[in-house]
């Protein structure tokens, strides 16, 4: 066997190795984040892992799972502290989505923005930039959202003298109330 093809066969083997332990090191999250009791499963078309910026980048039509968790985006961004816990995860689109089912309250969280950030040690998402943010068929928009996962709280914080905007539906009422005023039989 010629030395190139040696070569090409080390170099092959380096990059599947450290690709198993980025997928390694996504497995074993530390349990604050983002339902980290899941595995963390990502696809998309492409995928770059960077050691020395410890960042993992995945392109084109990028899905992320985890437990309840979901989201899709055009890029992923994946930044890691020094110990290979997950410090944000940076998804941008045309829009990115995010979406969650609260097991406590049974409800959807469905949201979307041009950039979507997460950052798991404050348990922590923001959406950015033409954000919109829907639970109960209940809407805000706004330039800027914060959600907390484990505290269900919402901030709206408004940028560049945009306002926020908020869509209430009128709750159906009760089946065991009876309407009130004259009636005739």
């Amino acid at each position: 066997m010629s030395k190139r093809i040696i070569r090409l066969r080390i170099s092959l083997f380096l990059v599947c190795f450290l690709m198993f332990i980025w997928i390694e090191q996504a497995l074993a999250m530390d349990k604050t984040q983002l339902g980290a009791e899941n595995p963390l499963e990502i696809y998309s078309k492409t995928a770059e892992f960077d050691d020395q910026k410890r960042t993992a980048t995945y392109k084109i039509a990028v899905m992320m799972n985890q437990g309840n968790h979901h989201l899709t985006s055009d890029i992923l961004i994946i930044l890691r502290d020094t110990n290979g816990k997950i410090e944000s995860m940076i998804a941008t689109g045309n829009p990115a989505h995010f979406y969650t089912t609260s097991s406590l309250e049974k409800s959807e969280l469905q949201g979307h923005a041009k950039i979507i950030e997460f950052y798991p040690k404050q348990d922590k998402l923001l959406f950015l930039q033409n954000a919109e943010l829907t639970q109960n068929n209940e809407t805000i928009r706004s330039e800027k959202l914060t959600y907390f996962l484990s505290t269900h709280v919402l901030l709206s914080n408004p940028v560049f003298g945009k306002k926020t905007t908020i869509l209430l539906m009128p709750k159906s009422p009760s089946p065991n109330v009876l309407p009130t005023g004259n009636h005739t039989p």
